[in-house]
């Protein structure tokens, strides 16, 4: 087959705007893949983390998972009876612990000592799991809690989720120490507390509140985790 001259024209400029499209697909899909980047990167940088202000309650609105006003406790460097106040004015929150925290597993196997620890929470938080007034414990078998008098104030602020996942008995709002453990665990942790006042003027609610502490076993095990804990008095 012969091409005249025309032909083989036209023929090479639709080559070339074949080309160009494929240069400017090329183009488009490097910035489609630079945008997902930069939004991952963006996405990370605010992904869920946690954020321990050990007692310096600085606490910036900002996406957080576990916010806690004292330690984020792993090992026995965090023993000490400081008193803490934790203030939170905004931000969407897994968990709010006004006091430490010794995550579940970690070395720490002494008493985790702290003075009086005061919660107050206002404005737009939102908080999807605990709130917890004084400090925790979850799944650390020899770690104990002694603290002082915790105050837990809520005026505004969404608190829990329903769902079929997440019940509300299981979630809850409280105004002291909270040890949680499952059956496996061979736990043998207790918390004590002075007295524990909780004042609630506006929020929405969609879990449970406690006044006092709690010690919470969940889970299948062969296992009975020997929990307690004691609080001088609560008013709510």
């Amino acid at each position: 087959m012969q091409l005249t001259k025309g032909a083989i024209g036209n023929l090479i400029n639709r080559y070339k705007a074949v080309l160009k499209k494929c240069h400017l697909m090329n183009t488009f899909g490097s910035l489609a893949v630079a945008g997902m980047l930069v939004m991952g990167g963006a996405g990370m940088a605010v992904a869920a983390n946690d954020v321990a202000l050990e007692g310096k309650n600085d606490y910036n609105q900002t996406t957080v998972n576990n916010l806690m006003g004292g330690w984020l406790v792993k090992s026995a460097e965090t023993t000490a009876a400081d008193d803490i106040t934790l203030e939170v004015k905004g931000g969407t929150i897994s968990e709010i612990i006004g006091g430490s925290y010794v995550q579940a597993n970690s070395a720490f196997d002494d008493t985790l000592t702290h003075g009086n620890i005061s919660t107050t929470i206002s404005g737009s938080t939102t908080s999807s799991q605990f709130v917890v007034g004084g400090s925790k414990i979850a799944n650390s078998e020899k770690a104990n809690l002694k603290t002082g008098d915790i105050s837990l104030t809520i005026t505004d602020g969404t608190f829990g989720q329903k769902d079929d996942d997440q019940p509300t008995d299981y979630e809850l709002v409280m105004g002291g120490n909270y040890l949680k453990a499952d059956l496996n665990a061979n736990d043998t942790s207790n918390a004590k507390a002075g007295n524990i006042t909780v004042n609630i003027s506006g929020g929405t609610f969609k879990t449970s509140v406690t006044g006092g502490s709690v010690a919470h076993v969940y889970g299948a095990g062969a296992n009975t985790p020997a929990l307690s804990v004691t609080d001088a008095s609560t008013s709510v």
